[in-house]
């Protein structure tokens, strides 16, 4: 079958047959369905020209028929052809508009019966609007098949002008339903990214391996200060003047440069907004494969809010340690002038009864009473040091408050197991049950938690087994606090004096902190003890009293 591609009138390209049949340029004179064709060699020949449009801008494909084998042609082409006169008349339909809708051969070829009444409009307004400016058109529409169902089908219909300025329409329908599933599903797919975009915080930028931004979210546009309509189709490198690393600082120029955007992996960065703000970001860089081309999909992570928690984290450490340090020098110095109380009194008696075993007045015993005096004097004045000591570490502490113990606890134990998990350390927690309500002291109840947790902590290294688990419960008149731990445990001949000043396992210990520990717990009307941990290890426990909801109530 003699094929080539035409445009107004010009012929681009034939196929093998095509050649054979002609010596030059043809010309195609309009006649009724069947048209005259004469070649370049001046023979006229008669063939049925089938044209079907291929692009926009007037490319078209042809096919020479001849008349006789015309039939058989056109009824094994997978597509309706069909003819209409000036009227919008159907005067030619092909034998496959039959075979698919299952109309009668006999009946008229009556488009109506067999479209989708919704796009009967379409239709007829398509079709009269050709006519009124005699041109050619293209829509779509939904075709009823032998099975009943409904599938859409795309119009072409090509205009031929004719002799008395009369016009024809000559097209094809082709079933379209896969593309336009296929186009639905790509709507879909797309308006999910797009919703997905939306519902994530974080600032999500799709780009191509060449830098171009494909696609911007919501997130995006407050972490960089840019709406999607002004960076869509910019490269990457505008959105941040310069980048910088978590780690050196060093100024690393544009995003796609400094390998961030075109390299898969995760990093912390420094990007310069328009307004001159640098903010920290963490970035996730992913590469996936586009249908088109290779892409990167870049998650940016504000880190401003995490490093303000980690500085006020920082912060509170460094309080509970100054509150820890001052308690242990307040321990101590309370441990020295107690135990060296009965010391210095002793001393102090020796001293009078020195005096009176001296003989009779006399020049030197006079001297020597008043040396003794002295000395006691200076006796007391030591004691009245430790005193004073004891009373210039312990700053005042303010009113305890009302507090539910979980919340103590949880945020202690933040404090307290700063990279524990890193260490292997499992940590679980129990927290059941409904508020523990106490009155405390919340920096001093920390102190004592921090302490119990790092004991355990230090008792878990080297440990073959390293479960820590810290819980909350209650014995409707107290709220309880355990900290248990799988370590070595506490050695029997220590166990009665765990909570004593001094009375230490650990090789660079003081001695102090459990101690401490029971002097915040007595003083908050509560106690602290210790038991040995089912399976191995150690248990310490503190009580505070509940508070009443009765009371609550009343207050």
């Amino acid at each position: 079958m003699p094929i080539a591609v035409r445009r107004e009138g010009v012929t681009l390209m034939g196929n093998a047959a095509f050649e054979r049949w002609r010596s030059g340029e043809f010309e195609i004179s309009d006649g009724d369905g069947v048209r005259t064709v004469r070649y370049g060699n001046g023979h006229d020949r008669t063939a049925f020209a089938l044209e079907l449009p291929l692009t926009s801008d007037g490319l078209k494909l042809v096919a020479l028929l001849d008349p006789a084998s015309a039939p058989a042609v056109l009824a094994n082409v997978p597509a309706f052809l069909f003819a209409t006169d000036g009227s919008g008349r159907v005067v030619f339909v092909s034998e496959e508009f039959y075979r698919v809708t299952g109309l009668c051969r006999d009946a008229s070829p009556d488009w109506t019966r067999v479209v989708h009444p919704d796009d009967i409009a379409v239709l007829s307004a398509t079709r009269e609007k050709a006519i009124q400016e005699r041109r050619d058109y293209c829509y779509d529409l939904r075709v009823r098949r032998s099975d009943g169902q409904y599938r859409r089908h795309r119009v072409h219909g090509v205009m031929r002008s004719e002799g008395g300025g009369s016009a024809r329409w000559y097209g094809v329908v082709v079933d379209v339903e896969e593309l336009f599933q296929a186009q639905e599903a790509l709507r879909d797919n797309e308006a999910r990214f797009q919703a997905m975009l939306e519902a994530v915080p974080d600032a999500v930028v799709v780009c191509s391996a060449e830098g171009v931004v494909e696609a911007f979210s919501p997130g995006a546009e407050n972490l960089f200060e840019r709406t999607a309509g002004d960076v869509l189709g910019m490269n990457v490198s505008d959105l941040a003047p310069y980048a910088t690393t978590a780690k050196t600082g060093a100024r690393e120029g544009n995003l796609p440069s400094a390998g961030v955007i075109g390299s898969a992996g995760v990093r912390q960065i420094t990007i310069r907004r328009p307004s001159g703000a640098h903010v920290p970001v963490e970035l996730r860089v992913r590469q996936i494969q586009m249908p088109e081309h290779p892409a990167f999909v870049g998650v940016f992570r504000d880190l401003t809010s995490a490093h303000e928690a980690d500085r006020r984290l920082r912060v509170k450490r460094a309080e509970l340690a100054h509150v820890s340090q001052l308690s242990a020098m307040g321990e101590m110095a309370a441990t020295l002038a107690h135990e060296t109380n009965q010391p210095l009194a002793a001393a102090a008696n020796f001293i009078k009864a020195a005096e009176r075993l001296l003989p009779a007045d006399n020049e030197a015993t006079g001297r020597a009473r008043g040396l003794l005096a002295s000395a006691a004097e200076q006796i007391l004045n030591a004691g009245e040091i430790m005193r004073r000591m004891r009373s210039f570490v312990h700053k005042p502490q303010p009113a305890p408050s009302l507090h539910d113990l979980r919340d103590i606890v949880a945020e202690a134990a933040e404090l307290a197991l700063m990279g524990a998990r890193e260490t292997g350390v499992n940590i679980t927690y129990d927290f059941a049950g409904g508020a523990r309500l106490v009155m405390a002291e919340q920096l001093q109840i920390q102190q004592v938690i921090v302490n119990l947790i790092r004991n355990a902590l230090e008792a878990l290294e080297g440990a073959p087994l390293r479960q820590l688990h810290i819980g909350v419960t209650d014995d409707r008149t107290s709220a309880i606090l355990c900290v248990k731990d799988t370590g070595p445990g506490v050695a029997e001949d220590v166990r009665t004096g765990i909570f004593e000043p001094f009375l230490t396992t650990k090789a660079q210990g003081v001695g102090v902190g459990l101690a401490i520990s029971r002097t915040i717990v007595e003083a908050h009307g509560g106690r602290i003890w210790f038991e040995p941990n089912e399976g191995g290890g150690a248990a310490f426990y503190f009580s505070l009293p509940l508070l009443q909801q009765e009371k609550l109530h009343d207050d």
